[in-house]
């Protein structure tokens, strides 16, 4: 998404690079040992190619993108069970402000969880805005996660991921999310 985005403002498109797909362990090696002049990736892969190339130049990122969000969120199947999947964004809420209130600690547990040192998941946690429940509800309420969610279906049919933008409300079970903070 970045990548379109740089582009984009560069006055370029996929068309003016040569672009090839790879997993991030490739590109990290692929860079670090020359084999390609430019990486889209995201942290920690960044991170681990910048300490064997420090000299590198960070051409975009998610924060040089202004007025434009990049959500984290979770799925459930249409005609999932309603009970189930109250229960499941329950314990999501509680995680996710646990994660909020308690960043080191959340930290050490998923350096411990993932096996990686807390330094790296530090580095990776330094790169999301982490909102509690209270504030979620808040900008679900308010129109702005709906606003964030359009801009980025735009940016899909833009790059032609979408051949149009889906309304909203078929695809955010905001009123579910808010209902369960509400109990």
């Amino acid at each position: 998404m970045v990548l379109n985005l740089a582009l984009q403002e560069a006055g370029m498109s996929k068309d003016d690079i040569e672009a090839v797909s790879m997993d991030a362990a490739t590109i990290v090696s692929a860079f670090v040992s020359g084999e390609i002049d430019a990486a889209g990736l995201w942290y920690p892969a960044i991170d681990q190619i910048k300490a064997q190339v420090p000299d590198l130049t960070e051409l975009a990122s998610t924060e040089d993108v202004e007025d434009a969000a990049f959500p984290t969120a979770f799925v459930s199947a249409d005609g999932a069970d309603r009970e189930l999947t109250e229960r499941v964004v329950r314990v999501l809420q509680r995680a996710n402000d646990y994660r909020a209130g308690h960043e080191d600690e959340a930290i050490a547990l998923s350096a411990a969880m993932l096996d990686r040192s807390e330094e790296e998941v530090r580095a990776d946690a330094a790169h999301v805005e982490t909102m509690t429940t209270e504030e979620l509800v808040a900008v679900t309420e308010d129109g702005t996660a709906a606003g964030w969610l359009e801009q980025l279906a735009e940016f899909f049919v833009a790059a032609g991921s979408l051949e149009e933008s889906p309304d909203v409300s078929s695809y955010y079970a905001g009123d579910l999310y808010s209902e369960v903070f509400a109990q």
